[in-house]
């Protein structure tokens, strides 16, 4: 049942990054009807949040945010209870990033600033990816655009422009750029 709910997952995954929603879900609803049913051992128990990552970003992307924060939420979840594992880390930083991003879409600032910093506690923990540093800088920049806090956003943008252009492949750079212009026409 375990290599079912791999291939489902991942199979969910790429629908996902397609953004063939109704794939996605198809695959990560059977794979977590396999997963209710015959249980995952404790070390495969991220695939459990791993699927509830993936429907989160979906819903993200395509719903309605208030359903990718509960998504968000039992993924975070899953991931708390995986002890001693970087990746398990990595993909909680990840969650919070994530559901802060929703909630800045939702102009819920205070939750926002909750989630970003849990995320920040979690950089300082461990070294992560410079993409995770640069888009958790990115989410902070939105959150004080939010506040129509400009400067400070600005400030975080420029610091991070430099690190984010020579990673231009993932598109971090335009992001920048496109949230610099928001705030200086503020």
């Amino acid at each position: 049942h375990v290599n079912q709910v791999r291939a489902l997952s991942l199979l969910g995954y790429q629908y996902q990054i397609l953004q063939i929603n109704d794939k996605t879900h198809s695959y990560l609803d059977q794979a977590e009807e396999i997963t209710n049913k015959y249980g995952l051992p404790d070390s495969l128990l991220y695939l459990r949040g791993n699927n509830y990552s993936i429907k989160a970003l979906m819903y993200q992307q395509t719903l309605d945010c208030d359903y990718a924060v509960e998504y968000f939420n039992k993924a975070i979840t899953i991931y708390k209870k995986i002890k001693n594992n970087d990746v398990a880390k990595t993909n909680l930083c990840i969650g919070y990033l994530n559901k802060s991003l929703c909630f800045i879409e939702n102009k819920n600032t205070d939750s926002a600033k909750i989630s970003l910093l849990k995320s920040d506690e979690i950089i300082k923990q461990m070294k992560l990816t410079d993409d995770i540093e640069i888009s958790q800088q990115i989410a902070w920049a939105k959150y004080h655009t939010l506040n129509k806090n400009y400067k400070n956003s600005i400030d975080i943008l420029n610091k991070n422009l430099g690190q984010a252009k020579k990673m231009s492949q993932l598109g971090l750079d335009v992001e920048i750029y496109q949230l610099l212009s928001k705030n200086y026409l503020a």
